[in-house]
C-alpha cells in the first residue's frame, strides 16, 4: 500500500446516497474482519479504555457501533472470517482471532443481522473475490491481494494521523485497485511479482529491496513474471491461484 496511488476520501453517506441513484439498491460491501478487529484494536480510545477493564469489550463495542452507523445509511455488508489454511494462524502474536473473540463477534453479526462467510484461507482475497463476482460492490480490506487483481473498488479506513473523534467512522479511503497498475506501467502478473520482491503478506521479500524497487524490476521482467503466473494457472498441474 506505500506504493498505491492516493485514494479519495469518501463519505460514507454521500456514496450510499449516489450508489442508490445510479444502481436503485443499496450499496453492497464484503468487510475483511481480522481488518477490522486489528484497526479498531489500535483505537486510542479503545486502547485506553482496555487498559482499565478489559472484560468489557471495547473493541466488539466499537465495530457494533459502526456496524450500526453503515445499517443506517442503508449499506449492506457481509463478514469474512478467516478460514483454516489461513497463514495468520501460524501468528504467535494473533490476539484477535481466539475463539471467544470469533464467537463474540460472530454472535453480535447474528443479532444485528449481518450475514457473514468464512474464507478458506485469508479473508482479505475472498472479500475481493465476491466484489471480482459482482456479489458485493467493493472490498474493505488492506490485504495487498486487492491491488494484484481486478476488483475495482478497495476500502480502507483512514490511517494516516488518526486520533479519535466518535464512536464510529463517518468516511474512508476509496482506492481504485487498477490505478497502481496503470500508473506503474504493470500488469497483472508484473505486479505479483513486485509484490513478491518487496515482500507481501506471502512472502517476506527481499532484504533491503523496496516495493518502488522491486516494482520497476518486474517491470523490466514482464517476460519472466507472465511465465511464472501462468505456471500458478496451469490446470494440469491443479494449481489455482484464484481458488477460495
Amino acid at each position: 500500500w506505500d506504493v498505491a496511488p492516493p485514494g479519495a476520501s469518501t463519505e460514507l453517506a454521500q456514496w450510499s446516497t449516489e450508489h442508490f441513484q445510479q444502481h436503485g439498491r443499496p450499496l453492497r460491501l464484503a468487510v475483511d474482519a481480522r481488518y477490522w478487529q486489528n484497526y479498531f484494536e489500535n483505537y486510542p480510545e479503545v486502547k485506553r479504555l482496555q487498559t482499565y477493564d478489559p472484560e468489557k469489550n471495547e473493541v466488539e463495542k466499537t465495530i457494533m457501533f459502526q456496524i450500526m452507523t453503515l445499517l443506517e445509511l442503508s449499506i449492506h455488508l457481509i463478514f469474512v472470517f478467516d478460514g483454516p489454511d489461513s497463514y495468520y494462524h501460524d501468528n504467535a502474536d494473533s490476539k484477535i482471532n481466539t475463539p471467544e473473540r470469533l464467537r463474540l463477534l460472530k454472535d453480535l453479526l447474528n443479532h444485528l443481522g449481518v450475514p457473514f462467510h468464512q474464507a478458506p484461507a485469508e479473508a482479505g482475497p475472498t472479500c475481493v473475490r465476491l466484489q471480482e463476482l459482482g456479489v458485493v460492490d467493493a472490498a474493505w480490506t488492506n490485504h495487498s491481494t486487492a491491488l494484484t487483481r481486478e476488483c475495482q473498488v478497495v476500502v480502507v479506513f483512514k490511517m494516516q494521523n488518526r486520533d479519535w473523534k466518535g464512536i464510529s467512522e463517518e468516511s474512508v479511503i476509496k482506492h481504485e485497485a487498477t490505478a497502481l497498475m496503470q500508473e506503474k506501467g504493470l500488469d497483472q502478473s508484473s505486479l505479483v511479482l513486485g509484490l513478491l520482491l518487496g515482500g507481501c503478506e506471502y512472502a517476506k521479500g527481499i532484504p533491503g529491496v523496496s516495493h518502488d524497487t522491486a516494482l520497476k524490476i518486474a517491470q523490466k521482467a514482464g517476460r519472466l513474471a507472465k511465465t511464472m503466473y501462468d505456471a500458478f494457472h496451469d490446470d494440469g498441474d491443479k494449481i489455482q491461484m484464484n481458488k477460495w
